[in-house]
């Protein structure tokens, strides 16, 4: 039998802002509480308590993860475009 594979600081957050994101869009975030992202998670009551304290910190991670991903598309698509793209137009993007 093998033991279940404990899940890293990085991976229980995205699992509670998987939950979240789905409750959120389900529900709209002024009706989203604590308690719905937490049945959408394994992970116990304390568990998600120790991690966010609130809907609106969860959200707000959420949003960064999003900002960060963006940023990194962009960064690839300016990467992979680089004949076209000059450095004066690299100078003005603000990453």
């Amino acid at each position: 039998m093998c033991a279940a594979k404990r899940l890293t600081e990085t991976e229980r957050k995205k699992k509670i802002m998987n939950s979240a994101s789905k409750v959120i869009i389900e529900k709209g975030l002024e009706k989203t509480t604590m308690e719905d992202i937490i049945a959408g998670t394994t992970l116990s009551k304390g568990g998600v308590y120790h991690y966010y304290k609130s809907v609106i910190e969860i959200f707000k991670d959420i949003m960064l993860y999003g900002i960060e991903y963006r940023n990194e598309i962009i960064k690839e698509h300016l990467y992979e475009s680089k004949e076209i793209v000059t450095n004066e137009f690299m100078a003005k993007q603000r990453f």
